[in-house]
Formats: structure tokens, C-alpha cells, sequence
């Protein structure tokens, strides 16, 4: 009984962690999920770089 119990839990468990990882990234648009399947990360603005930082001050 304590197997069957414990791979219940198991299962729930993930099954809300994967509902919650696709929800935060369609609600949240943070694209950490969109960024592990496709391999980049889209911005709505471009995040400042150091070197574009120091190119700045000269």
C-alpha cells in the first residue's frame, strides 16, 4: 500500500510541476520553457552588454 501511496504522490507531483513550469511561461512570458526547446531567448528589449556598456562611455 505504501508503494502504491508513494507513487500517487510521485505522480501529482509532477503532473503540477509540468502544469506550473507551462504556466509561468505563457502567462508569466518569462520563455524559460520556450528557451529550452528552441535554444534562445526572446527579450522584449535587448539586455544591455558590458562591451556595449563601455563603448558607450568613450
Amino acid at each position: 500500500m505504501c508503494f502504491m501511496t508513494s507513487h500517487w504522490c510521485f505522480f501529482i507531483f509532477a503532473l503540477g510541476h509540468i502544469y506550473m513550469v507551462f504556466y509561468n511561461d505563457i502567462v508569466e512570458k518569462s520563455g524559460e520553457l520556450s528557451s529550452i526547446v528552441s535554444g534562445r531567448k526572446h527579450y522584449q528589449e535587448h539586455p544591455v552588454d558590458a562591451t556595449d556598456a563601455l563603448l558607450d562611455k568613450k
